[in-house]
């Protein structure tokens, strides 16, 4: 039995998507009991809402969908609620490489950063030369909403792109 950060890395694992399209770079799995890819974190009832409201997808099949449009949520630290602003600069300069050459393999083409105090900390556009970027608040009280909107509209946006991994 796999545990703590390991059981996010092989749960994360089942969801990577054939070829990384959209890539939501986040700083890091809220706990080890509350993650993305089990269904219940923040972030994912927000992300879950907006890919909702734009393509009609049901709670059930989301993760599934998620990853077959080529979507992936890519977090800066394995370990559980660390901050990219409380980190040892060694650990966000190894953080910075690791997204770097993930970034160099995958070639996503779309990137949204959450929360916004990575791109203080980490220049991720100038990392990702892409044809999509957009930087949102963390989908956290009353920046939810702000959230949703604001991956509804890049969604929108980029929906002709996204359509073309299905």
């Amino acid at each position: 039995m796999v545990g703590g950060v390991g059981r996010l890395r092989v749960v994360r694992g089942r969801y990577f998507p054939g070829r990384v399209v959209l890539l939501f770079v986040c700083e890091s799995p809220p706990s080890v009991s509350r993650f993305f890819y089990f269904r219940n974190s923040v972030l994912y009832f927000a992300t879950f809402c907006a890919f909702s409201r734009v393509f009609g997808v049901g709670e059930p099949e989301f993760l599934d969908f998620f990853a077959g449009m080529g979507c992936y949520v890519y977090d800066l630290f394995e370990e559980p609620g660390k901050r990219v602003d409380e980190v040892s600069g060694e650990e966000l300069f190894l953080a910075r490489e690791r997204l770097a050459g993930f970034l160099r393999r995958e070639r996503p083409r779309l990137v949204v950063v959450t929360p916004k105090r990575i791109v203080e900390k980490v220049d991720v556009r100038a990392l990702a030369r892409v044809e999509g970027y957009r930087v949102l608040p963390f989908p956290r009280g009353r920046f939810f909403t702000w959230y949703m909107d604001g991956l509804v509209e890049f969604l929108e946006m980029y929906k002709s792109v996204l359509k073309q991994v299905e």
